[in-house]
């Protein structure tokens, strides 16, 4: 399958794609498919956006074991430094988004509204 540039890839729970108990090749090659796409400048630009449960995440990017082959080789370089951690709540997000970014409308979408008809 051909991905055009400006394409956005949405993996909802990643860990789904990544881990594969009846095929844990699978998991490999479509880690080394989303790499390819995040690397070969010809393809770009590209976004690749997924969730990821912080146990999952750990599991997969987290330091191989050294005395065994590192099966998840794909995984890890696909992760590695593309963390971006959440907070629990979208005001949260949404605050830690205004200050970063000096944009006044997600503080806003957070603010408290009056429930009830308009006055």
């Amino acid at each position: 399958m051909r991905i055009a540039p400006r394409t956005v890839i949405w993996l909802n729970e990643t860990q789904h794609y990544l881990f594969n108990a009846s095929d844990p090749e699978l998991g490999e090659r479509i880690a080394a498919g989303l790499l390819a796409l995040l690397v070969t400048p010809e393809r770009g630009p590209v976004l690749i956006l997924g969730t990821i449960w912080p146990e999952h995440f750990a599991a997969l990017a987290g330091p191989p074991a050294t005395d065994v082959f590192d099966s998840r080789a794909q995984a890890r370089a696909l992760l590695a430094g593309r963390d971006l951690a959440m907070t629990s709540t979208f005001a949260d997000v949404a605050l830690v988004t205004a200050k970063a970014t000096g944009d006044p409308r997600p503080t806003e979408a957070a603010r408290p509204r009056r429930r009830g008809p308009p006055s």
